[in-house]
Protein backbone atom coordinates (compact mmCIF):
# COMPACT_ATOMS: atom_id res chain seq x y z
CA UNK A 1 0.00 0.00 0.00
CA UNK A 2 1.52 3.33 -1.15
CA UNK A 3 1.04 6.61 1.07
CA UNK A 4 0.55 9.73 -1.32
CA UNK A 5 1.54 12.90 0.12
CA UNK A 6 0.91 16.57 -1.23
CA UNK A 7 3.91 19.11 -1.37
CA UNK A 8 2.78 22.00 -0.54
CA UNK A 9 3.85 24.41 -3.25
CA UNK A 10 4.36 22.26 -6.03
CA UNK A 11 0.89 24.05 -8.42
CA UNK A 12 3.43 27.06 -7.90
CA UNK A 13 6.56 25.13 -9.26
CA UNK A 14 4.36 24.02 -11.90
CA UNK A 15 3.26 27.06 -13.17
CA UNK A 16 6.14 28.52 -12.75
CA UNK A 17 7.22 26.10 -15.63
CA UNK A 18 7.69 27.39 -19.20
CA UNK A 19 5.36 26.21 -21.44
CA UNK A 20 5.10 26.29 -25.92
CA UNK A 21 2.54 29.16 -25.49
CA UNK A 22 4.74 31.15 -23.04
CA UNK A 23 7.82 30.59 -25.10
CA UNK A 24 6.26 31.98 -28.35
CA UNK A 25 4.65 35.16 -26.76
CA UNK A 26 7.66 35.55 -25.12
CA UNK A 27 9.67 35.54 -28.70
CA UNK A 28 6.86 37.88 -30.54
CA UNK A 29 6.85 40.37 -27.32
CA UNK A 30 10.78 40.60 -27.49
CA UNK A 31 10.84 40.74 -31.65
CA UNK A 32 10.03 44.71 -32.61
CA UNK A 33 7.33 46.01 -34.60
CA UNK A 34 7.96 46.33 -38.38
CA UNK A 35 5.86 48.79 -40.06
CA UNK A 36 4.02 48.01 -42.71
CA UNK A 37 4.27 50.17 -46.35
CA UNK A 38 0.82 51.06 -47.87
CA UNK A 39 0.49 49.64 -51.41
CA UNK A 40 1.14 52.58 -53.80
CA UNK A 41 -1.34 55.07 -55.16
CA UNK A 42 -0.07 56.63 -58.10
CA UNK A 43 -1.96 56.27 -61.35
CA UNK A 44 -1.30 54.04 -64.46
CA UNK A 45 1.13 55.80 -66.81
CA UNK A 46 -0.39 57.72 -69.74
CA UNK A 47 2.28 58.19 -71.78
CA UNK A 48 3.51 55.97 -74.40
CA UNK A 49 6.52 53.70 -73.98
CA UNK A 50 9.85 54.77 -75.85
CA UNK A 51 10.06 51.40 -77.43
CA UNK A 52 6.78 49.59 -78.76
CA UNK A 53 7.95 46.08 -79.24
CA UNK A 54 4.30 44.16 -80.91
CA UNK A 55 3.82 40.52 -80.03
CA UNK A 56 5.02 37.68 -82.11
CA UNK A 57 2.78 37.25 -85.06
CA UNK A 58 1.78 40.47 -85.20
CA UNK A 59 2.61 43.16 -88.17
CA UNK A 60 3.94 46.59 -86.51
CA UNK A 61 2.56 49.55 -86.97
CA UNK A 62 4.06 51.46 -90.40
CA UNK A 63 4.67 48.70 -91.90
CA UNK A 64 4.34 48.32 -95.81
CA UNK A 65 2.60 45.06 -96.83
CA UNK A 66 3.23 43.46 -100.37
CA UNK A 67 1.10 40.84 -101.37
CA UNK A 68 2.97 38.90 -104.09
CA UNK A 69 1.25 36.50 -106.38
CA UNK A 70 3.98 35.50 -109.25
CA UNK A 71 7.51 34.87 -109.32
CA UNK A 72 7.70 37.96 -112.18
CA UNK A 73 6.77 40.19 -109.12
CA UNK A 74 8.92 38.87 -106.40
CA UNK A 75 11.98 39.60 -108.42
CA UNK A 76 11.05 42.96 -108.81
CA UNK A 77 11.21 42.97 -105.23
CA UNK A 78 14.50 41.63 -104.99
CA UNK A 79 15.77 43.84 -107.67
CA UNK A 80 14.44 46.76 -105.63
CA UNK A 81 16.18 45.96 -102.82
CA UNK A 82 19.36 45.36 -104.66
CA UNK A 83 18.88 48.69 -105.89
CA UNK A 84 18.54 50.01 -102.12
CA UNK A 85 21.48 48.18 -101.24
CA UNK A 86 23.82 49.57 -103.93
CA UNK A 87 22.94 52.84 -103.28
CA UNK A 88 23.82 53.09 -99.90
CA UNK A 89 26.91 50.88 -100.31
CA UNK A 90 27.50 53.66 -102.72
CA UNK A 91 26.84 56.48 -99.98
CA UNK A 92 29.07 54.60 -97.73
CA UNK A 93 31.65 54.70 -100.21
CA UNK A 94 31.71 58.25 -101.21
CA UNK A 95 31.49 59.10 -97.32
CA UNK A 96 34.65 56.77 -96.62
CA UNK A 97 36.45 58.85 -99.85
CA UNK A 98 35.30 61.88 -98.40
CA UNK A 99 36.98 60.98 -94.98
CA UNK A 100 40.62 59.95 -96.92
CA UNK A 101 40.25 63.24 -98.54
CA UNK A 102 39.90 65.09 -95.24
CA UNK A 103 42.90 63.24 -93.57
CA UNK A 104 45.33 63.23 -96.05
CA UNK A 105 44.97 66.90 -96.33
CA UNK A 106 45.71 67.18 -93.25
CA UNK A 107 48.61 64.89 -93.60
CA UNK A 108 49.74 67.50 -96.41
CA UNK A 109 49.56 70.31 -94.66
CA UNK A 110 51.16 68.89 -91.26
CA UNK A 111 54.08 67.54 -93.32
CA UNK A 112 54.25 70.99 -94.76
CA UNK A 113 54.85 72.64 -91.64
CA UNK A 114 56.89 69.96 -90.21
CA UNK A 115 59.44 70.90 -92.61
CA UNK A 116 58.89 74.71 -93.29
CA UNK A 117 59.22 75.71 -89.93
CA UNK A 118 62.69 73.90 -89.22
CA UNK A 119 64.44 75.37 -92.71
CA UNK A 120 62.30 78.76 -92.01
CA UNK A 121 64.65 78.69 -88.58
CA UNK A 122 67.93 77.22 -90.86
CA UNK A 123 67.25 80.18 -93.03
CA UNK A 124 67.47 82.55 -89.74
CA UNK A 125 70.41 80.93 -88.30
CA UNK A 126 72.48 81.41 -91.56
CA UNK A 127 71.39 85.04 -91.30
CA UNK A 128 72.37 85.76 -88.38
CA UNK A 129 76.05 83.78 -88.84
CA UNK A 130 76.66 86.17 -91.88
CA UNK A 131 76.05 88.84 -90.03
CA UNK A 132 78.00 88.21 -87.18
CA UNK A 133 80.82 86.75 -89.29
CA UNK A 134 81.60 90.53 -90.71
CA UNK A 135 80.91 92.08 -86.77
CA UNK A 136 77.66 92.88 -87.67
CA UNK A 137 74.19 91.99 -86.09
CA UNK A 138 70.90 91.36 -87.19
CA UNK A 139 67.86 93.08 -85.56
CA UNK A 140 64.22 91.89 -84.46
CA UNK A 141 63.09 93.69 -87.43
CA UNK A 142 65.73 92.55 -90.01
CA UNK A 143 64.76 88.96 -89.04
CA UNK A 144 61.55 88.96 -88.45
CA UNK A 145 61.34 90.18 -92.26
CA UNK A 146 63.22 87.80 -93.44
CA UNK A 147 60.98 85.20 -91.71
CA UNK A 148 57.65 86.35 -92.94
CA UNK A 149 59.56 86.33 -96.64
CA UNK A 150 60.73 82.69 -96.14
CA UNK A 151 58.26 80.61 -94.83
CA UNK A 152 55.63 81.05 -96.97
CA UNK A 153 58.14 80.24 -99.81
CA UNK A 154 59.46 77.26 -98.13
CA UNK A 155 55.75 76.12 -97.74
CA UNK A 156 55.69 75.91 -101.23
CA UNK A 157 58.52 74.33 -102.70
CA UNK A 158 57.91 71.56 -99.50
CA UNK A 159 54.47 71.10 -100.58
CA UNK A 160 54.67 70.77 -104.73
CA UNK A 161 58.04 68.45 -103.96
CA UNK A 162 56.03 66.24 -101.31
CA UNK A 163 52.56 66.36 -103.12
CA UNK A 164 54.46 65.34 -106.55
CA UNK A 165 58.00 63.37 -105.58
CA UNK A 166 58.06 60.85 -109.02
CA UNK A 167 57.02 63.92 -111.25
CA UNK A 168 59.98 64.13 -113.86
CA UNK A 169 59.91 67.66 -113.46
CA UNK A 170 60.22 67.74 -109.73
CA UNK A 171 63.17 65.39 -109.83
CA UNK A 172 64.86 67.93 -112.83
CA UNK A 173 63.86 71.12 -110.18
CA UNK A 174 65.57 69.73 -107.41
CA UNK A 175 68.55 68.71 -109.31
CA UNK A 176 69.21 72.16 -111.25
CA UNK A 177 68.21 73.99 -108.35
CA UNK A 178 70.85 72.28 -106.00
CA UNK A 179 73.45 72.17 -108.32
CA UNK A 180 72.84 76.34 -109.03
CA UNK A 181 72.20 76.76 -105.35
CA UNK A 182 75.75 74.86 -104.04
CA UNK A 183 77.98 76.56 -106.74
CA UNK A 184 76.31 80.36 -106.22
CA UNK A 185 77.19 79.71 -102.35
CA UNK A 186 80.79 78.42 -103.31
CA UNK A 187 81.03 81.81 -105.60
CA UNK A 188 79.54 83.86 -102.95
CA UNK A 189 81.96 82.94 -100.03
CA UNK A 190 85.15 83.37 -102.37
CA UNK A 191 84.01 86.10 -105.15
CA UNK A 192 81.08 88.79 -103.43
CA UNK A 193 81.24 91.13 -101.20
CA UNK A 194 80.06 91.54 -97.54
CA UNK A 195 76.75 92.57 -98.63
CA UNK A 196 75.74 90.30 -101.60
CA UNK A 197 76.71 87.53 -99.26
CA UNK A 198 74.78 88.45 -96.34
CA UNK A 199 71.96 88.93 -98.66
CA UNK A 200 72.20 85.60 -101.10
CA UNK A 201 74.29 83.06 -98.74
CA UNK A 202 71.46 82.34 -96.70
CA UNK A 203 68.98 81.68 -98.76
CA UNK A 204 71.18 79.77 -101.49
CA UNK A 205 72.39 77.66 -98.25
CA UNK A 206 68.38 77.31 -97.08
CA UNK A 207 67.92 76.17 -100.80
CA UNK A 208 71.08 73.77 -101.36
CA UNK A 209 70.14 71.34 -97.92
CA UNK A 210 66.51 71.82 -98.62
CA UNK A 211 67.38 70.24 -102.31
CA UNK A 212 69.41 67.54 -101.06
CA UNK A 213 66.96 66.33 -98.46
CA UNK A 214 63.95 66.25 -100.92
CA UNK A 215 66.03 64.51 -103.56
CA UNK A 216 66.67 60.72 -103.76
CA UNK A 217 69.87 59.32 -102.56
CA UNK A 218 71.24 58.57 -105.90
CA UNK A 219 70.31 62.06 -107.49
CA UNK A 220 71.47 63.95 -104.42
CA UNK A 221 75.20 62.07 -104.55
CA UNK A 222 74.97 63.16 -107.92
CA UNK A 223 74.42 66.53 -107.59
CA UNK A 224 76.76 67.05 -104.63
CA UNK A 225 79.95 65.58 -107.32
CA UNK A 226 78.38 68.22 -109.40
CA UNK A 227 78.71 70.93 -107.83
CA UNK A 228 82.79 69.39 -105.95
CA UNK A 229 83.62 68.96 -109.90
CA UNK A 230 83.08 72.78 -110.43
CA UNK A 231 84.70 73.65 -107.27
CA UNK A 232 87.45 71.84 -108.08
CA UNK A 233 87.78 73.03 -111.53
CA UNK A 234 87.45 76.89 -110.38
CA UNK A 235 89.99 76.65 -108.01
CA UNK A 236 87.99 77.90 -105.36
CA UNK A 237 87.63 77.46 -101.53
CA UNK A 238 85.14 77.15 -98.58
CA UNK A 239 86.16 79.53 -96.58
CA UNK A 240 87.35 82.83 -97.69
Amino acid sequence: MAIVEEIPGASTIRSRAPTKDNKQKGKSSAQPTIPLVHPSALPKPTAPPLLNVPPPGTIPDGAKVHTVSSAEEIEQLQQQLEGKRGEDEDEDEDEDEEHEREEEGNDVIFNTLIMAVPFTFLYLMLDILVHLQYSHKAGWYLLGEHALKALPTLSLLIYYTNEYPTHPLTNSFLMSASILAGCRLVWLVNKASWSVVTAQAPPMGTLWILTIVQLPLGRALLALMCVGGWFWYADLKFAP
